[in-house]
């Protein structure tokens, strides 16, 4: 099985993720995106999460918005690691139709 590609969504306000934290949202820059996960900047979150972290909150592709459980797989610089836990089947298709055009090339 081909490892799905990573799409470059950082400095684009078309992708974000939005979480909990003490009351309000926290709003952080998706840094990239696939079908199996994403990464975050660490900086915008806050805190760097330890490997196996569980994160809740909300991934906003375009005007669509979903639910999502993100577990911490590594931290590399300034970026973390994540993969879906809990994810839909209607978001992995919006990722592929969202980006249809840069997963194609």
């Amino acid at each position: 099985m081909s490892t799905p590609k990573r799409i470059t969504t950082i400095n684009n306000q078309d992708v974000m993720f939005f979480m909990p934290m003490k009351g309000n949202l926290k709003f952080v820059e998706v840094a990239n995106i696939s079908e199996t996960g994403l990464a975050l900047p660490t900086e915008q979150l806050g805190f760097k999460p330890i490997r196996g972290a569980v994160l809740s909150g909300v991934v906003r592709i375009g005007s669509r918005q979903f639910s999502v459980l993100l577990k911490n797989i590594h931290n590399t610089g300034p970026l973390s690691g994540c993969t879906f836990i809990k994810s839909s089947t209607q978001m992995r298709g919006h990722i592929k139709n969202h980006f249809k055009d840069i997963l194609t090339e």
